[in-house]
């Protein structure tokens, strides 16, 4: 529960900070991933999917070239992931700030 509000706080792409510790959380944080790269960059998308299905085929170079291919894309998912809770955490941190 969020103290500021009382409320559960949600994260983007309809989750909530629950599914990070399930499973089936994080399934759905993965689909949400690559939803969102697709939608960005199908074609790197397409690479991350390949790569993940036989990842003993992609050299050491070829894989650290993917990830920085992806690393602007998953920057901006985790932007819109936490940006609600992001905007809340100023809110959040100032009673901590004031009982130091």
């Amino acid at each position: 529960m969020d103290s500021v509000s009382g409320s559960v706080l949600k994260l983007g792409f309809g989750l909530e900070f629950a599914d990070l510790y399930s499973r089936d959380g994080l399934t759905r944080l993965d689909a949400a991933f690559v939803a969102f790269l697709r939608s960005r960059a199908p074609e790197r998308a397409e690479a991350l999917l390949a790569a993940r299905t036989a990842p003993e085929a992609l050299a050491h170079k070829a894989e650290a070239d993917l990830l920085l291919d992806i690393a602007a894309d998953f920057d901006a998912f985790v932007g819109d992931l936490f940006g609600e809770f992001v905007r809340h955490a100023p809110v959040r941190a100032a009673p901590r700030a004031q009982s130091l």
